[in-house]
């Protein structure tokens, strides 16, 4: 039997390589299409505070990959 891989051990990068938050609460998982901005707006939250608690994901916030998690307040 085969034991699930680890996040822990993998670092912030999960299986496929997207960067892996895990679900959390107050998180949004990437669909496709989106970007910081418009998540930012369909939450009713400034994007400067999604950049601010997403420092990963805003140097690249109209690139952000599928299943990737974006923190929300």
């Amino acid at each position: 039997m085969h034991a699930a891989p680890n996040p822990a051990a993998m670092g912030a990068r999960g299986v496929d390589g997207v960067a892996d938050l895990g679900p959390m609460p107050g998180g949004y998982k990437v669909k496709e299409g989106d970007c910081l901005y418009g998540i930012a707006v369909r939450h009713g939250v400034d994007p400067g505070i999604v950049e601010r608690m997403n420092p990963e994901l805003a140097a690249r916030a109209n690139n952000i990959e599928v299943g990737e998690y974006v923190r929300l307040p």
